[in-house]
């Protein structure tokens, strides 16, 4: 998905194409899709051509999304590198209407869609011209050995329908949890395993300044607790978006750790302990492929309204990323 040695083409593959999308790694964008489709009926992709709209990030090119769901409880963030093509028409217009650089798509539409694309192929995404109010349909390309073609309808933008989408870039976070991604769907399969609602994540330190982060999820009948043992960093600060400078970074140690012997006989102190509904949480699992997940929290505050998590994930490169936000639950919704 690199885009070394590839420049932004102006040069229109047809004449009557106002843009074009190239997907040479289609495995990681129908990871998304399904990840995606799994909290969002609709998604809104934006085009990006040498953009920089993350804090001290380098150039991006690409399509990114900022989606939430019609709950209003989850927001998902995308990044996804890959090749942009625009006509000069169509350059042009977006001096003069910069939205229409974004196009709306039904999620799961464009999952079927791709689901038999193998990743040897390439995909171009591609929309024709269009100067008044229309939604044009986008036209899918693939170069397998039967050339497949398909058109999608665009759809209007969400954001018109459930109104401001929180910007990521202006949450920050006092703490990040960094372990590995199979740890942690090990844990989400036991809960599933007793049918719980919720997922339940507590970061807590003891006076001996050792941190312990903790998932757990429990029903009527049961209950599952997993214990970390971390180790802190005091030295490391965090630079990734949509974050604040913090002096904590969390990582997990291997679970035979003796520190985990006396746990229930120390004195904790709570950092944050929050609650979330699993459905959001076991939707992104269950089809995401990356080697650790980071969570980004904030200290809970007793009474407040709402604590947000946000959990992130590279996707093939530091430049492509999934970051899925959920709001927390309040004490009658559990």
């Amino acid at each position: 998905m690199s885009l070394e040695g590839q420049s932004v083409q102006k040069k229109q593959k047809t004449s009557n194409w106002s843009w074009c999308v190239t997907i040479t790694s289609p495995q990681t964008f129908k990871m998304l899709l399904n990840v995606m489709n799994g909290i969002l009926s609709t998604v809104t992709f934006q085009l990006c051509v040498d953009e920089v709209w993350d804090v001290g990030a380098i150039s991006f090119t690409g399509l990114r999304a900022d989606s939430m769901n019609s709950s209003q409880t989850c927001v998902v963030k995308v990044a996804y590198e890959c090749r942009v093509e625009l006509s000069n028409s169509f350059q042009r217009e977006l001096q003069t209407n910069p939205e229409h650089a974004r196009f709306c798509v039904n999620t799961q539409i464009m999952r079927n869609l791709l689901h038999d694309v193998q990743n040897t192929h390439v995909v171009d995404i591609m929309c024709k011209d269009t100067f008044d109010n229309s939604l044009p349909y986008l036209e899918l390309r693939t170069s397998n050995t039967q050339n497949s073609t398909w058109t999608v309808m665009r759809l209007p933008l969400v954001e018109d329908e459930f109104g401001h989408i929180p910007n990521l870039q202006d949450i920050t976070y006092n703490y990040f949890v960094t372990m590995s991604l199979d740890s942690f769907k090990d844990v989400n399969r036991i809960l599933h395993c007793i049918h719980t609602n919720t997922i339940e994540f507590r970061l807590e330190q003891s006076s001996e300044g050792d941190h312990f982060f903790t998932i757990r999820g429990e029903q009527d009948r049961a209950s599952v607790e997993k214990i970390f043992h971390s180790h802190v960093n005091r030295d490391t600060e965090v630079r990734d978006s949509g974050t604040a400078s913090t002096s904590v970074t969390v990582f997990e140690h291997s679970d035979n750790d003796s520190s985990l012997d006396d746990y229930y006989d120390k004195t904790l102190s709570k950092i944050f302990h929050e609650r979330y509904e699993i459905k959001y949480v076991s939707s992104v699992l269950k089809h995401m492929d990356s080697k650790s997940v980071v969570f980004y929290m904030n200290k809970t505050v007793v009474d407040a309204q709402s604590n947000p998590m946000m959990m992130s994930f590279n996707i093939g490169n530091d430049n492509s990323y999934l970051r899925v936000l959920v709001c927390s639950m309040h004490e009658e919704e559990f």
